[in-house]
Order: structure tokens, then C-alpha cells, then sequence
């Protein structure tokens, strides 16, 4: 994680298994090298080898994809190469819907933290977006009442979805966390606490638990019907229909360990880095004069040497509206 390579690629063996993948009619590959969030070179080189090999094959590179972690890294490159085929077969499904409907209008999909990405951008990175529909659900009922905090309660017909909303964004899990299929990720999902419809004094417990951290905070109803909620939620509940008010921003995260000697060469690496994030929501959907960065962060790694910083950006811009789906 220091920047320091372990080895060089065994270029032969990278070679041999793209052979034995052609053979067996691979067509997806997840590429995930041990320190790709600080040096991505090794996965970028072996990637070369199996294109060359495979030119039709669709490569997940983790350093584009999971967080520093390496087992939940490749979980999470693992799972997005599995996920690809599927996301393609909807992407066509909703292209052929819209226009059977008539509709020329540009194709986006809800991401898991409630933004937006293209239909280009969900096909190369679907498991980012696997469970968008509490999180939206709850940037859009905190955006219909004004609400910068709150907790919002999202009912289905087989769940009850409660989360905290934070600054107008829903709470993220800060430690890695079961994700798409139940595999172990950290792709700063939402910290989702679910339900089941009719426990009243579960809800109640939950609903305690996220006010208590967020005092002052409304409690907002969004979803399908109140009543069941009534009794449990709190008096002054306000109960408000938004599943489908999400904030309409394309945006895309990174997070990066850059390890620099000083100061100035550290302000160079944050300086790529929002570049980087500003190309990623261009490439996600959004129209490049509406960029912009809106949040970033960046700590030194305790357990590293001195240099070494965790890097987190987040990139956020209006849909480019002349696209046509």
C-alpha cells in the first residue's frame, strides 16, 4: 500500500490463463493486484495481456471499482464482471422500452449512495448499483421537506427501510459490510436498518436508535401506505410520498492511497485526484460545465509509514440532457 511493488508481473502466467479463459469461452474477468489503489500499473499492464488475447472480453479492474481493502476489493470486482451480462440485458430492455414508448430522452440509472450514472457507465460498474431504491427514496422525501437532516422510514410491501439522511445525503456504512448476494463489500453503502412490517416495537427501537444519533432530526414516511406506522413512529412524524423524487446529479466516488514525500507532492497527488473524480462524473453522465467537486477528504494511514494518505473524492454534476437513450 506504500507504493512499493511486491514482484513483477509474471507476464507468461497472465498469458497462459487469458489462453485457458479463451479456451473455456470467458468472457467477463475480474483483474485485482494487491496495492492497485496506490499503484494501478500492475493491474493496467495484465489487462493489456488479456485483451490482446481476449479483445472482446469485459475487464473489471479494482482500483476503479472497491475501497483499499483487499478481500472486499476483489468481492467487489468478482461480483461486478459476474454482474455484467445482466446489466447489459437491461440496458437493452429499458433502451427498447423507451422507444417503443416513443421517448428519445437520455437513459440513467440510480446508483446504490442515490445519484446518477449513464447507461455507458452502469454497464461497466452495475455493482454500484444493485439497491438504489431506499437511498433515493430518502434523498428525495429530505429534498420534498427541506430537510438537510433526517430519518426517513421507507415501507414495502415485505420491509420496513430505516436510515438517517446527513447533510442531504443518506449515512453510509463505515466499515465493510454485506452487499449484492450477501458478499462482504465496502462501497460506502447506505447503513440501512430493516424491518418487518408490523413489529412496532422493533421499529420503534430502530427509530429511537437513529433519532438518538441525530437529535432534533424530523422523522420522514415515504413508501407505500402510513397506517402501519402510525402507532410507531414518532408525533411529530411527517409523512410525505417520495420514492421518486431522488436528486437528479450524476456523480461518481473514488477513494485512493497516494503516498507522498511532503507536503507539495501531496498537493499535487489531491490535485489528480479531483481531476480524476471531475473526469469520472463526466464519464458517469453528467455535462462537463456543471462538474464539480463536492466533498473531499484525506488522512494519514496510521498503520503505513509516514506519506501515506487515504484519499476520498466525490464528484458531482447536472445529466447531460441532449444524449438520446
Amino acid at each position: 500500500m506504500t507504493g512499493r511493488p511486491l514482484a513483477t508481473l509474471d507476464r507468461a502466467a497472465t498469458a497462459e490463463f487469458a489462453h485457458r479463459a479463451s479456451a473455456a469461452g470467458v468472457t467477463a474477468l475480474a483483474v485485482c493486484a494487491a496495492g492497485a489503489p496506490t499503484a494501478p500499473g500492475p493491474e493496467l499492464e495484465a489487462a493489456a495481456i488479456i485483451a490482446g488475447i481476449l479483445p472482446d472480453a469485459v475487464l473489471s479492474l479494482s482500483y476503479e471499482i472497491g475501497s483499499p481493502g483487499l478481500r472486499e476489493r476483489e468481492n467487489a470486482t468478482i461480483l461486478n464482471a459476474a454482474l455484467g451480462g445482466w446489466a447489459d440485458d437491461l440496458v437493452q430492455d429499458c433502451q427498447r422500452a423507451l422507444r417503443s414508448a416513443g421517448i428519445d430522452a437520455p437513459l440513467l440509472f440510480a446508483r446504490d449512495s442515490g445519484g446518477l450514472v449513464s447507461a455507458d457507465y452502469f454497464r461497466r460498474h452495475p455493482v454500484i448499483a444493485t439497491s438504489p431504491a431506499t437511498p433515493c427514496a430518502a434523498r428525495g422525501a429530505a429534498a420534498r421537506t427541506g430537510s438537510d437532516n433526517a430519518v426517513v422510514v421507507d415501507t414495502g410491501a415485505r420491509s420496513v427501510r430505516c436510515l438517517k439522511v446527513v447533510d442531504g445525503e443518506p449515512a453510509r456504512h463505515e466499515r465493510p459490510c454485506p452487499g449484492v448476494l450477501g458478499v462482504r463489500v465496502q462501497l460506502g453503502a447506505p447503513d440501512v436498518s430493516e424491518v418487518t412490517p408490523g413489529a412496532d416495537s422493533e421499529l420503534r427501537a430502530v427509530l429511537a436508535r437513529l433519532g438518538d444519533s441525530l437529535p432534533g432530526a424530523p422523522v420522514i414516511h415515504t413508501g407505500g401506505p402510513a397506517e402501519a406506522l402510525r402507532t410507531a413512529a414518532a408525533p411529530e412524524s411527517r409523512f410525505d410520498a417520495a420514492r421518486h423524487a431522488a436528486r437528479a446529479d450524476c456523480r461518481a466516488e473514488l477513494e485512493h492511497i497516494v503516498s507522498a514525500a511532503g507536503r507539495a507532492e501531496l498537493d499535487q497527488m489531491l490535485e489528480a485526484a479531483r481531476g480524476h473524480a471531475l473526469s469520472l462524473a463526466i464519464a458517469a453522465g453528467a455535462a462537463p460545465g456543471t462538474v464539480r467537486i463536492k466533498a473531499l477528504t484525506h488522512a494519514p494511514v496510521a498503520y503505513l509509514p509516514a506519506g501515506v494518505h487515504r484519499v476520498t473524492v466525490q464528484a458531482t454534476g447536472e445529466p447531460l440532457t441532449d444524449v438520446p437513450s
